[in-house]
């Protein structure tokens, strides 16, 4: 693998973070909430604002001799420390473009032979670092998922598992029909079986008719603590505690169904209804084989999108050629379960059911192709967003936009605010049809100083959550008046994201995703473009899924009239 050297993730100074986040605010703020928080940011920056930043400081220089960012454990403990239903509070389903001549079983043996390599040449030193379109090199730091990863339920706060077996003797976990069943996928030497091998294998799976009273996945959709009491009390037997080695130790899982409904249709299903997918494995690739759809389930903690679309690519380009002549078979290892443990994990599963129900997904499109000058195109999204946000329901409030940070030491994501003073400005007066190229040239300007701010290390969202998570490490600071409304503030801010957006740009390896809205009553917005139409994929929960139609219209209607206003420039 190729070594290279990453620069640690910038600290801001923190006048910057507090002035910036006053600006933040403005657009989503009213007038008295505003003047209330410029005077606790003043308060917070005169008296324990600046101990807090020298502790981070001192934090940060610590945490990189680590080869972490000042960022990184706090991250991981936010992930582990969640308790709800995994599917229901942070997992993506990734719809993967993988289009070959092959179908059914015989293109699932060619995506795991393809992603097997990658997992393999990883453990192996065999991938070299990548970069960026600068010549950066890139964090791998989600590529360590490969080697076999988990996330655990635990009492409290979970715990994550990196399994070290090397290349040798690995397996993957096949779910079909509600069984579960081991495929191995390398020999004793590391070399990976062939596609017909794995085929042949896979093709006994219709032999086995004997369907599991209890989804093997099933346990994994539960919460946290209930998760946790069920493994423990099912891994009390030796068989069952062997299925659960076994499954923390696999490469990835894959489950196979028919289905052959719409794309939407069906990830909108893989992703949020139980028993599809072990919602603690990084990933679970789950594959129709009456079509070629597939979405990759991801548990989040491990590594982001931009790390995923990277591994992706690297499988797309491996090399199908046979490795080894060997045969294999399939092992069947479902849980051994009575009818009382069925009984209390089904009665635990409908809530969470339930719940999974309430989402909602839309897809839909607009025609771009009338713009012919360069533009920020994720400019044109947010600001179709705020604008369908403004006709919808006549405020604005706070949206998030994920943005890439990997090329720091162990950089994840950093928070662009797109709703900014001047596009809400934009906005209202696209409304009104009176917005002038003035108006459009200062949203494009804000929003490109928020981008050059989140790639640079200079935003403000992971500043003021370390500052936050640091202040509890000191009892004095915690219990302060001003230090607790500061971060009370920073909380209705930040934690209450009406629109949760995230985009990887363009539509290869991975053709759209979806995820929950991170708030009650708001959307998760994926965006995306080819090179003829910007897509649009909104999520909805049972409050909000009811302007679903309302929020398609408006955000169609601001598209077209912002492409119009540059078309004609």
């Amino acid at each position: 693998m190729q070594q290279t050297v990453q620069q640690p993730l910038p600290l801001p100074a923190l006048e910057q973070t507090l002035a910036k986040f006053l600006t933040a605010i403005e657009p989503v703020f009213d007038a008295e909430l505003n003047h209330k928080a410029q005077q606790i940011t003043e308060q917070f920056a005169q008296k324990h604002g600046k101990k807090l930043q020298q502790q981070l400081v001192k934090y940060a220089e610590a945490q990189a001799k680590l080869g972490k960012s000042w960022i990184s454990d706090f991250w991981l403990n936010a992930y582990l420390a969640s308790r709800q239903s995994k599917a229901l509070v942070s997992n993506v389903g990734f719809q993967v473009n993988f289009k070959t001549e092959a179908t059914g079983l015989t293109r699932a043996a060619e995506w795991i032979q393809r992603i097997t390599k990658t997992h393999r040449n990883f453990i192996d030193n065999r991938i070299e670092t990548p970069t960026d379109s600068r010549g950066n090199p890139l964090s791998m730091d989600g590529w360590h998922t490969l080697k076999g990863a988990m996330r655990l339920p635990q009492k409290g706060c979970d715990d994550y598992y990196y399994s070290n077996k090397g290349i040798n003797n690995r397996h993957v976990n096949v779910f079909w029909q509600g069984s579960h069943y081991l495929l191995p996928v390398t020999d004793s030497n590391g070399n990976i079986f062939s596609i017909k091998a794995i085929e042949t294998a896979l093709a006994t799976l219709a032999t086995h008719k004997n369907k599991a009273n209890l989804p093997f996945t099933a346990i994994s959709a539960l919460p946290s603590e209930d998760a946790y009491t069920q493994l423990d009390d099912l891994c009390q037997n030796e068989h069952n505690a062997g299925v659960y080695a076994a499954l923390k130790d696999s490469l990835f899982c894959i489950s196979l169904f028919h289905s052959g409904e719409d794309e939407i249709v069906q990830l909108e299903q893989q992703t949020f209804i139980p028993t599809h997918a072990w919602q603690y494995k990084p990933f679970t690739y789950q594959m129709d084989l009456d079509s070629d759809f597939m979405v990759v389930h991801i548990e989040h903690t491990g590594l982001d999108g931009g790390a995923l679309s990277l591994l992706l690519n690297d499988a797309l380009t491996q090399s199908t050629d046979a490795e080894t002549s060997a045969r294999i078979q399939l092992q069947p290892m479902d849980w051994l379960v009575s009818a009382k443990q069925t009984q209390t994990i089904f009665e635990l599963l409908k809530p969470v059911a339930d719940s999974a129900k309430t989402f909602k997904v839309q897809q839909f499109t607009v025609d771009y192709s009338a713009i012919n000058s360069k533009v920020s195109h994720d400019a044109l999204f947010q600001f179709s967003l705020l604008y369908a946000q403004l006709k919808v329901f006549g405020q604005l409030k706070n949206t998030y936009e994920a943005v890439d940070t990997s090329n720091y030491l162990a950089g994840r994501t950093e928070c662009l605010r797109p709703n900014t003073a001047s596009a809400k400005l934009l906005a209202k007066k696209l409304l009104k049809n009176s917005a002038t190229t003035a108006d459009l040239t200062n949203a494009f300007a804000e929003h490109k100083s928020w981008v050059i701010a989140c790639k640079t290390g200079q935003a403000i969202d992971r500043h003021l959550y370390a500052l936050q998570q640091i202040s509890k490490t000191d009892d004095k600071m915690n219990e302060d008046a001003v230090s607790k409304q500061f971060f009370e503030l920073v909380n209705a801010f930040s934690s209450k994201d009406f629109l949760s957006t995230s985009t990887l740009g363009g539509q290869s390896p991975i053709r759209r995703y979806v995820f929950v809205p991170t708030s009650q009553g708001g959307f998760g917005v994926n965006y995306s473009m080819d090179k003829q139409f910007y897509e649009f994929v909104l999520i909805a929960d049972g409050i909000s899924s009811n302007k679903l139609d309302a929020m398609q219209q408006g955000i169609i209607e601001g598209t077209k009239k912002l492409i119009t206003m540059i078309a004609g420039l």
